[in-house]
């Protein structure tokens, strides 16, 4: 029996003390972790150029802001291109170009920005790209209140420590493209669900009805998140929680409309209220998925706003229609793309941590980041051919560091004191050790990194038997490329690159090789080599495959030496 001694002694002023003292090294490990990852986005991204995807990016989320016009916004919704852009509003930056209207000036645009910012090209994008890593450090902080609400404040800092240390999330989650806003996306809309039935209030529902509001104006792959948050939002609760009662269904359908009616406010604001009820007539989608509007009666109004309807058109058009895709070597969509990618991009202990978290979670955890996580991923590799890296799944991957913190503190808590308790602790630690070591040693090659399967994390690796495109080559080694010319008084230097960002705003000195494969130095990117190359469908560099190359630029670009 505990006496009023024990009492004073856990509640009285050193009691008082140690919680605290617990709490501010809390707090000093999450602002520590999110330090960290912030530090090596920002310098990995500094010796990183423009990648392919970011180069129209930027000028179409530049082009809305500076406009006003909501047509600028095609293939994706605003939040993080508009975010990205919003340092550019107080820079010299010049572009002048017309609205854009389909998918080939999305490339167009970008082409423009370029042409009209030669100068400080680089600069203007690191701008950019540091509201994205802030984004990216609040990311991390969904990813702590996440596997906080559902493990404990422990379970929260593994979860922090494998989402800061994860090079697939510091490849992509300073990029100015719109994969890291999908997955702040998901992570919101779960953590205000979540929030919300502990508090069964109307307070509560708002911060839940923002999270949605995420879903369709991040990126339209995140509308993935949507049915599983809809059912969530409407599960009845098996237990009383602090003495409330269950909503009932009725209750249960109203939290639906509130929910459903804060979205369409705020995607209606996102698109600054323009194109609201316009008449299908006006639309003519070439989708087959959006068809269906065709038929709709002109009486009917929609309530979406238009911009947003052409740019979900555009965007299943693309992803609905043939792909280049290459994995293990061979061309073409596969179920098993997705899961390929995280077996050799992702680190070995976080990957065991999340496959024994799947076995070993409570319900809670598999209500609330199993099913979204795996769902997401599930539905992605069966519904788009368009399989370009591992980044087009990053929604999905804060839900499995959580699951992978599920397994570290489910494994603590049933460990035994003494030799038992010693073992795990040594075990997780070592795990902890191993994930922290693979992101050091890939740095700062975070896009093309490999896991030990691939022979990485340190360079070279052979992960082009295995994956290609923005897992390996997405134009980011131009700045490399440049230093090792100098370096190596190199002036005969062919080029044949991916992309649309040209390696002369970074000092690379060439001549373009137009598959003459001319005598000298021949620099290739890796994607062309490999028969990836969807912006000018180039083939000759195939031939180069059977032969390895002279060196390798960070793991984007190869260099062969030609003889007459």
């Amino acid at each position: 029996m505990r006496t009023d001694k024990d009492n004073h002694s856990r509640t009285g002023p050193s009691g008082d003390k140690g919680v605290k003292s617990r709490r501010h090294l809390h707090v000093l490990l999450i602002a520590s972790l999110l330090a960290l990852h912030f530090g090596l986005l920002v310098s990995s991204l500094n010796q990183t150029s423009v990648t392919a995807d970011e180069a129209s990016h930027l000028a179409i989320g530049y082009g809305f802001l500076e406009s006003g016009d909501a047509e600028w916004l095609i293939l994706n919704p605003p939040l993080q291109r508009s975010l990205a852009a919003l340092p550019l509003l107080f820079q010299s930056v010049e572009f002048d170009a017309p609205t854009p209207e389909k998918t080939a000036d999305f490339w167009h645009r970008g082409h423009g920005f370029m042409a009209s910012n030669l100068e400080n090209y680089h600069g203007i994008f690191m701008s950019a790209r540091s509201m994205v890593c802030l984004l990216s450090c609040f990311a991390g902080l969904l990813v702590y209140t996440l596997g906080r609400q559902v493990l404990g404040a422990g379970g929260g800092l593994v979860s922090l420590f494998f989402y800061s240390l994860s090079p697939a999330v510091l490849a992509h989650g300073g990029l100015v493209t719109t994969d890291l806003s999908a997955a702040v996306a998901g992570l919101a809309m779960i953590t205000g669900i979540i929030h919300y039935r502990s508090k069964q209030s109307l307070p509560a529902l708002i911060p839940a009805g923002l999270g949605f509001s995420l879903v369709f104006i991040t990126k339209f792959n995140a509308l993935i998140f949507l049915p599983i948050g809809m059912f969530l939002l409407a599960l009845p609760k098996r237990v009383k929680e602090e003495g409330q009662e269950s909503n009932g269904p009725k209750n249960r359908a109203i939290d639906i409309l509130v929910v459903l009616a804060i979205s369409w406010l705020v995607l209606c604001a996102s698109y600054l209220f323009q194109g609201l009820f316009t008449k299908p007539s006006d639309l003519c989608p070439e989708s087959s998925l959006l068809g269906f509007i065709n038929v709709l009666p002109d009486w009917l109004r929609l309530p979406a706003p238009a911009a947003y309807l052409k740019a979900m058109d555009l965007q299943l058009a693309d992803v609905l229609g043939d792909q280049s895709v290459y994995l293990f070597g061979k061309r073409g969509p596969s179920f098993w793309y997705f899961p390929a990618c995280l077996l050799f991009k992702a680190s070995l202990p976080m990957l065991v941590l999340f496959i024994t978290g799947l076995f070993t979670c409570n319900r809670k955890t598999l209500y609330f980041v199993v099913l979204p996580g795996l769902f997401f991923f599930i539905v992605m590799g069966l519904i788009t051919k368009k399989q370009m890296g591992l980044r087009m799944v990053l929604p999905a991957l804060p839900f499995m560091f959580v699951i992978g913190g599920c397994a570290a503190a489910r494994l603590w808590k049933r460990a035994y004191k003494g030799w038992k308790r010693n073992i795990v602790a040594v075990l997780l630690g070592l795990a902890l050790a191993w994930h922290f070591a693979f992101a050091l040693l890939s740095y700062p090659h975070y896009i093309g990194a490999f896991n030990e399967l691939a022979g990485g994390p340190c360079l070279p690796h052979h992960g082009h038997r295995f994956l290609a495109d923005s897992n390996l080559d997405w134009g980011q080694d131009w700045i490399r490329l440049a230093r090792w010319q100098d370096k190596n008084n190199v002036d005969n230097l062919s080029l044949a690159y991916f992309g649309i960002v040209d390696p002369a705003l970074y000092g690379v000195e060439y001549e373009p090789d137009d598959c003459e494969l001319k005598p000298g130095h021949l620099a290739v990117s890796a994607n062309l080599v490999l028969g990836l190359d969807p912006y000018v469908k180039r083939k000759c560099y195939t031939v180069l495959k059977k032969r390895g190359p002279d060196e390798k630029i960070g793991t984007s670009v190869w260099i062969y030496r030609i003889k007459d």
